[in-house]
């Protein structure tokens, strides 16, 4: 029996992550607690890590694609579905950090900085 190399590894695990059947299965494994994948449950190894790693990539991955965020041509390339990753990373940091961002608003002729997660922990005057 010829073993692949190192390097022919991490493809091989990749395309099996995004196979439908080990979708259905990661699925799964999210709404049900009694389902394993491997025979340890703590203690994984790298290639356990990274192949987790791209069963919830191309989870997030086939997501975007029912919802119309992406087109599915996003498959048609392994260079694609990283380019969006990047950019969908990429993205959601942006929003983050405007989210974190203080907000300056206007109380009468002053000028108040306010933290933009203060709002919902604020009470209502007279209340």
């Amino acid at each position: 029996m010829i073993l692949p190399a190192y390097d022919e590894i991490y493809v091989i695990l990749r395309r099996l992550a995004k196979t439908n059947y080990w979708q259905s299965l990661y699925g799964q494994i999210k709404e049900i607690n009694g389902i394993q994948i491997f025979k340890n449950t703590t203690g994984f190894t790298q290639l356990q890590l990274y192949f987790l790693n791209q069963l919830a990539f191309y989870s997030s991955l086939y997501f975007d694609i029912a919802t119309n965020e992406v087109s599915d041509l996003v498959l048609d390339n392994e260079i694609y579905e990283d380019a969006y990753w990047y950019y969908r990373t990429e993205e959601r940091l942006k929003k983050t950090k405007r989210q974190l961002e203080p907000e300056k608003i206007q109380q009468g002729n002053t000028e108040q900085i306010i933290n933009r997660n203060e709002w919902a922990f604020t009470k209502v005057k007279g209340k």
